[in-house]
């Protein structure tokens, strides 16, 4: 006899054209940040995915924040001045951890916050964090090819 208790599963909404282009426009926000910006990640792989990606912001894991914003004059314009982007899990505490490092960085007035809470809503009803961004674009097709010459680029 079979059993009547059914294994629920979660609902992973298909990557259809919208979700896709959602996500292309993120990914295109965080490649599009400059080396003067920085993004704060979870940890090591968090901070790979970004990389290969194609992120030219400063990428700086949860360890060493507190280091950087312990630093003086010189580590804290770097802050100030920069547009701030927190990407930690999309779990409850990567929520937390998002309060706490606003209120370290009261100072800037050019944190972002936004761009998690899309990320989170587009991925983690696949269980993707940010350490598989990179992985999940290339899936998508969304990379440039680094080899790949677009119609109006030269070789170099």
């Amino acid at each position: 006899m079979q059993s009547k208790s059914r294994v629920r599963s979660r609902h992973r909404p298909p990557w259809d054209e919208d979700r896709i282009a959602a996500l292309k426009r993120v990914i295109s926000s965080l490649t599009g940040l400059s080396s003067r910006d920085l993004v704060i990640v979870e940890g090591p792989k968090d901070a790979s995915s970004l990389k290969r990606l194609g992120v030219r912001a400063g990428i700086i894991t949860a360890g060493s924040f507190g280091k950087v914003t312990g630093l003086e004059e010189d580590g804290r314009l770097r802050i100030r001045d920069s547009r701030t982007v927190f990407l930690p899990d999309f779990d409850r505490e990567g929520g937390e951890k998002i309060r706490k490092w606003r209120s370290e960085l009261s100072s800037s007035k050019n944190v972002d916050s936004a761009t998690w809470r899309i990320l989170s809503s587009l991925l983690k009803s696949e269980g993707i964090g940010i350490e598989g961004l990179a992985r999940l674009a290339e899936k998508l097709n969304l990379l440039k090819k680094e080899m790949w010459l677009g119609p109006d680029e030269r070789v170099s």
